[in-house]
């Protein structure tokens, strides 16, 4: 299914990424042009969202809000000429498209080797403790 991933870079300004969410099993997770490997919901801030066409099945929405993704849906014009960095308000003074795509992306990474690297004990952290 093709979206656009709409990633907050600055309080008024978004950077707009086309991608494809992909399917496996139960669980979704984001492709996304230019980016190597998948994205998962994990990694993403709290303002960013998976924006999908209008008329899109329902089936894939939620499949994708079960795997954690923020999901809105857009109007195609508004994202045709992604990547691409735009303001959210009038008067927003944003970084060029080159300053954004390195510091995004490197945010995103550091945000899932963060996570990845997070130890979980059982009994502690909602983990249960391991049975014979």
């Amino acid at each position: 299914m093709t979206i656009t991933l709409h990633r907050r870079v600055k309080q008024s300004c978004e950077l707009l990424q086309k991608g494809t969410l992909l399917f496996e099993g139960q669980y979704a997770s984001v492709l996304v042009e230019g980016v190597a490997g998948q994205i998962y919901s994990p990694e993403l801030g709290r303002d960013d969202f998976i924006g999908y066409p209008p008329g899109t099945p329902q089936k894939p929405v939620k499949l994708a809000q079960k795997s954690g993704f923020r999901m809105k849906s857009v109007l195609d014009a508004a994202v045709s000429d992604a990547p691409k960095v735009v303001g959210l308000e009038k008067a927003s003074n944003c970084p060029s498209l080159e300053e954004v795509l390195p510091t995004a992306e490197q945010d995103r990474i550091e945000h899932r080797h963060h996570i990845q690297s997070k130890l979980f004990h059982p009994g502690i952290d909602g983990v249960s403790p391991l049975r014979p």
